[in-house]
């Protein structure tokens, strides 16, 4: 981890860059949502309010003209990825110049993480930076209901073990007694993300088994959590690579960033049938249409799918008195007759309508029997 004043000091070079994080950091301070940063060939820079973009005349900040070229946002790329790695790289090997499209975070004491993005389109380059708390928050502060905590304790079961060590003394702890697949879906930037590293970090500190990630790229990182192990896809692992890695690993719990290819979410879909409890994250509009896409990825094995599912959240996010703030759709997976009906409706690989109907005639029941939950802080 850099602190905000060496990550500042080492932007010499980029005193614009420098100038926008600082006011960034300045907004935060007084109670601002500031959500992204989009740098754009050939045009100003953006800051970014839930996808809403508003400019930022650079000429204002340095004596360098209104508008970005190519080669400012391609070495701005190769010096954060110097700071990231704690290292100098020639330019004549710059990553830039060979990976049209990668993602990559830095972790900055007291201001929190940038997660870049670069890519190269027909139009230039790209370069947007997502800015994220750099402290994980608690289930509470995310919104996340007292009723879906309880759910997710739910899927677990105490024990006391005997340690080796201690003749005569016991731990009390809990173990993963539900093993299954939760889903969080929505848009992109809608805080997917932030809601599972409050759950993995709530595991954490109640079970007492290993919780692996595997993100690409790593946006919250668990200091101090010797039981969370996080790898970097495309640095550390690659996607492939992350079944017969889990399982030789022993892990109670385990997160998939995003399963973007339908032979990586069966085999996610496997992992979570074997008694883990598996995050993974989709984009999709509705619970609803989660279910839809998740039964047409996996037509091969509907009884498994069925069978796996814990938990779908759809979730947004909304910005009310300059507080960004999430709304949750939760579909829960307990023992109603209901429940089963949905499984149901995914062995038998039901259209879409099907899906639509059974929600509508059945909306007033699932959510008294709290199978559907709604919930805005």
């Amino acid at each position: 981890m850099i602190s905000f004043e060496s990550f500042i000091s080492k932007l010499h070079s980029f005193s614009w860059f420098r100038e926008l994080l600082k006011k960034v950091r300045n907004a935060k301070l007084e109670g601002k949502a500031i959500t992204d940063i989009y740098i754009r060939e050939g045009y100003e820079v953006y800051y970014g309010i839930l996808k809403t973009m508003f400019p930022e005349p650079v000429k204002n900040l340095d004596q360098v003209t209104e508008r970005i070229s190519g080669k400012d946002i391609r070495d701005l790329v190769d010096l954060l990825l110097e700071i990231r790695r704690g290292q100098l790289r020639a330019k004549e090997n710059s990553i830039v110049l060979t990976k049209p499209v990668f993602s990559f975070s830095i972790m900055i004491d007291k201001f929190g993480v940038l997660r870049i993005t670069y890519s190269r389109s027909m139009n230039g380059d790209v370069l947007a930076v997502r800015l994220l708390d750099f402290t994980i928050p608690t289930m509470q502060e995310v919104g996340l209901s007292a009723e879906y905590t309880q759910f997710l304790m739910s899927l677990l079961k105490p024990i006391a073990l005997v340690p080796l060590f201690k003749e005569g003394m016991s731990i009390k702890t809990n173990i993963v007694s539900k093993g299954g697949l939760i889903i969080h879906c929505g848009v992109t930037g809608s805080g997917k993300t932030t809601s599972m590293a409050a759950q993995i970090d709530f595991l954490s500190k109640n079970i007492g088994g290993m919780i692996i990630t595997y993100e690409d790229p790593v946006e919250y990182v668990f200091i101090g959590r010797a039981n969370v192990l996080q790898y970097e896809l495309g640095e550390h692992l690659t996607e492939n690579d992350i079944y017969d890695h889990f399982l030789r690993a022993t892990a109670q719990v385990g997160l998939v960033g995003e399963a973007r290819k339908t032979e990586n979410m069966a085999k996610i879909v496997d992992l979570a049938s074997r008694g883990h409890l598996i995050y993974t994250t989709m984009h999709a509009g509705s619970v609803v249409e989660a279910l839809y896409i998740l039964k047409n990825a996996m037509r091969e094995n509907l009884p498994l799918l069925a069978g796996t599912l814990t938990a779908i959240t759809h979730q947004r996010l909304e910005y009310r008195e300059g507080k960004i703030r999430p709304v949750y759709t939760h579909l829960l997976f307990r023992d109603t007759d209901q429940v089963s009906q949905i499984r149901k409706l995914i062995e038998e690989d039901k259209g879409y309508q099907d899906f639509v109907n059974f929600f509508v005639n059945n909306s007033a029941l699932l959510k008294q029997q709290k199978v559907l939950l709604t919930q805005s802080p």
